[in-house]
């Protein structure tokens, strides 16, 4: 349920900031499927990352860390290019930004992938 909330509360905030800044879809959805790979790439790792810190790991916290993942490029793009000109397409492009962000990168199963086996374990290993 708290999950839920998250999407939703992303959802908010993208859609409020899409509209105040004016900004088109189609670099902040390039953005957020940059923000989805890199969250399917990183997501595990940084989740490792964020528990040796000493949080708790919980099916929040892999939420949250995976939909920063996600958003990390489309806020640094969010004040770039083009803007619209009228209130229909401000709203247009902000509703359809903030109804593809929090689900661009879920994958619905809550847990982590586990760990990519090394492929090449002779070059780890030391000469004795």
């Amino acid at each position: 349920m708290t999950s839920i909330l998250i999407y939703i509360f992303i959802a908010v905030v993208l859609f409020a900031s899409a509209f105040i800044a004016k900004r088109r879809f189609g670099l902040l959805g390039l953005a957020l499927a940059a923000g989805s790979l890199l969250s399917s790439i990183w997501g595990y790792d940084v989740g490792l990352v964020v528990s040796g810190l000493g949080i708790p790991s919980s099916q929040l916290t892999s939420v949250t860390v995976s939909s920063l993942i996600i958003l990390l490029p489309a806020g640094a793009l969010l004040f770039h290019g083009y803007t619209y000109k009228n209130l229909v397409g401000r709203a247009i492009g902000a509703s359809m930004w903030g109804s593809t962000g929090p689900w661009s990168g879920s994958t619905g199963s809550g847990s982590p992938r586990p760990p990519r086996p090394c492929s090449n374990i002779s070059a780890l290993q030391r000469p004795a």
